[in-house]
């Protein structure tokens, strides 16, 4: 609903300018209090569900090192898409993520996580693929 409120109010920012009206149409119209739910973790099993799910995938390798780096490091889609290969350091187990705001930090990674990330690395260099992108 909140949502939708604030799509509401854009569309009556959108009516003043176009209309070039002295005040908003709807700047009376209060945007719904949105309540913070946690939002609960994956089980165990759930775990095991979903890693076990990757391994029958085309591109098992890859797929389970993307999949732990998720589940490590907690990155958002966004960041982890824009990882580059040099923003992986597996020695000293982290990686370099530029986030919302672009802002920088640095997020450690597990021994499963560095092991499976290798794995992928040497796979992708035995393809050949020159792209820096993690992907």
């Amino acid at each position: 609903m909140a949502g939708r409120v604030r799509t509401l109010r854009a569309f009556g920012g959108w009516l003043q300018r176009e209309l070039q009206l002295d005040a908003h149409p709807l700047a009376g119209l209060p945007i719904p209090k949105v309540p913070d739910v946690l939002v609960p973790s994956l089980t165990l099993s759930e775990l095991r569900a979903l890693l076990e799910g990757v391994s029958g995938t085309r591109d098992s390798i890859r797929d389970r090192a993307i999949l732990l780096v998720l589940l490590d490091t907690g990155l958002r889609l966004g960041e982890l898409v824009r990882l580059s290969v040099g923003d992986v350091d597996l020695i000293e187990g982290h990686c370099r993520v530029m986030g919302k705001g672009a802002k920088e930090r640095v997020v450690p990674i597990g021994g499963r996580t560095r092991r499976a990330l290798l794995a992928w690395i040497v796979t992708r260099r035995r393809a050949v693929d020159p792209d820096p992108a993690l992907h």
